[in-house]
């Protein structure tokens, strides 16, 4: 095992993530998979249980119960699924890495994400306190800083996605970035499809 595994994957990832997947991927790709589908399930989900909650301004420890409860099996399904579109839309850059070395590069790219949710439930739980006027104005004044540093995070995922693509397909950073924008490409094609479907389908019961 490597310098890199003893360091600890979880934090080697945020600075040297190309030599932190290639050790990942020679000794153990399924490494904490568990762990980063929990963690890439609830960012996903937290976001929207919680605003449901804040919204109907009740529910809020129901918000937090369902997404912990869902996370792992949705992140899992969100991994695997985006995870084949990722190595789908390389072989076309004549990518040949196998979907499991595929599946934790994206897997691992999921790590900022972790500090990311602690952000979101700390804006929330004071947007949920909208009704006081000091804590709406705390929040208010919180708000800017925090949405800039979970973009950051957001935008840091990608960077490491991108580096951990170019380490497991062995690509160039321009190749790596193509197959990144490839991937980005289908996945909104296939939500705006999902949506004009479900759009047309439920106008034809109106």
């Amino acid at each position: 095992m490597s310098d890199n595994i003893k360091k600890s994957p979880w934090i080697s990832i945020w600075t040297n993530p190309g030599p932190t997947i290639r050790d990942i991927i020679d000794t153990n790709p399924k490494l904490a998979f568990r762990s980063l589908s929990f963690i890439y399930g609830l960012s996903f989900l937290l976001p929207y249980t919680i605003s449901l909650a804040v919204y109907l301004k009740s529910y809020l420890f129901l918000s937090f119960l369902l997404p912990l409860i869902i996370a792992p099996f949705f992140g899992a399904l969100l991994i695997y699924f985006y995870s084949w579109i990722l190595r789908f839309t390389g072989k076309w850059l004549g990518g040949k890495a196998p979907k499991e070395h595929v599946r934790a590069a994206f897997a691992w790219s999921c790590v900022p994400l972790l500090p990311q949710i602690f952000l979101t439930i700390l804006v929330f739980l004071l947007a949920f306190q909208a009704g006081n006027e000091t804590a709406s104005l705390v929040g208010a004044v919180m708000i800017i800083p925090v949405s800039i540093l979970q973009f950051a995070l957001g935008i840091w995922s990608i960077v490491i996605l991108i580096n951990n693509i170019a380490e497991t397909q062995k690509f160039s950073g321009a190749r790596a970035f193509g197959n990144w924008a490839l991937y980005l490409a289908i996945v909104v094609i296939v939500y705006f499809t999902a949506f004009l479907s479900f759009f047309l389908i439920s106008n034809l019961f109106h």
